[in-house]
């Protein structure tokens, strides 16, 4: 499908209005240039003025812009690859939403409740019955969702939230001046008011009754802790003492970013329709996620013992980890990542 005509037969024609004019203009060349000159100032083509015969329009453009034959072969390659591309890309999308009706046909196939003896009663099925008759629906439904989003998708809509948080940190509450005149009380409200903004634009479901503390000392590389997220209890913790360093506290806005955005994954891993990831994605995580595949940095003796490499630029690039600052946006170390997903460079 294609969505203008590019047929020899319609380039054939545009070649010879060329020629044509081309011979006007080497007859009549300084009159020609004058009327062009006084036409670009004064008068306006209009394709509506063309309605009907487009083919008189295309005379004209030739005629006042002098095109060439090499121009016009520039032109209809450069326009009939912008059509295929968008010729493909509507495609696609009909035959999603093709799928989608026949997914959503399907189930509405299994929950309609018209009998064959034309009650109203609705089949009553046990859990395996039901299941078994719904396995397929889903297969079909994940499919058409694998086929949907893509990284591409997955990667305009990461940057569409990161720049909705880059616009709610903007804010005159969230700046570094107002951040240093708040008590630590006052700081925890604020914090918990910022996960409820972070849950909207990225759609989690962060628990905001509660903002939990912790009293943790620098590490061993010198390094702070400021905050944690806990899937197990899906809420975070911040820790007092990055709160009370006056100095560097202020960053711990990002850190929320981050914090939350591992809420994200970890809600993608557990039910991958929850969020708009792809696939791949979606794999990454799930893999990096596993206790024995991720690293927090610190080589242990048990590591080294197995042959397992373990520093921080290995746990900074690793598929959650690298996700989670990248849209954070902190700064990432400069070495190639194991993943990058959406923040592809």
């Amino acid at each position: 499908m294609t969505l203008r005509d590019f047929s020899e037969q319609a380039r054939q024609r545009l070649i010879e209005a060329i020629d044509r004019h081309k011979g006007e203009d080497e007859q009549w060349w300084l009159f020609s240039r004058l009327i062009d000159a006084v036409s670009d100032l004064f008068i306006a083509e209009d394709i509506k003025h063309y309605a009907g015969d487009i083919a008189r329009y295309h005379e004209a453009i030739i005629d006042k812009k002098n095109t060439t034959i090499e121009q016009l072969n520039d032109i209809i390659n450069d326009v009939h690859g912008v059509d295929v591309i968008y010729s493909e890309y509507i495609r696609s999308i009909n035959d999603s939403m093709t799928q989608l009706a026949s997914i959503l046909g399907s189930f509405s196939e299994a929950l309609n409740t018209n009998q064959p003896d034309g009650s109203l009663a609705p089949i009553l099925r046990s859990e395996s019955e039901y299941q078994a008759f719904m396995a397929p629906i889903y297969e079909q439904r994940d499919a058409w969702r694998a086929s949907f989003i893509t990284r591409e998708v997955e990667r305009l809509f990461d940057l569409r939230a990161q720049a909705q948080v880059d616009e709610l940190l903007s804010r005159e509450e969230y700046s570094r001046a107002a951040w240093y005149t708040l008590t630590e009380t006052e700081k925890y409200e604020l914090l918990l008011g910022l996960i409820a903004e972070l849950n909207m634009i990225l759609g989690t479901k962060v628990d905001i009754s509660i903002l939990n503390t912790i009293d943790q000392e620098a590490r061993a590389d010198g390094t702070l802790l400021y905050a944690v997220y806990s899937a197990a209890t899906n809420q975070i913790s911040v820790n007092r003492i990055a709160i009370n360093n006056r100095g560097d506290s202020y960053y711990i806005h990002r850190f929320m970013v981050h914090e939350v955005r591992h809420a994200y994954q970890y809600e993608t891993i557990n039910n991958p329709a929850s969020h708009l990831v792809s696939e791949e994605t979606c794999y990454q995580w799930s893999q990096n996620y596993q206790s024995e595949n991720y690293r927090d940095g610190v080589q242990s003796e048990e590591e080294a013992a197995q042959g397992i490499e373990d520093n921080y630029e290995i746990y900074v690039s690793q598929p959650l980890e690298y996700d989670a600052r990248a849209f954070a946006r902190r700064e990432q170390v400069k070495m190639p990542p194991v993943y990058q997903g959406s923040w592809e460079e």
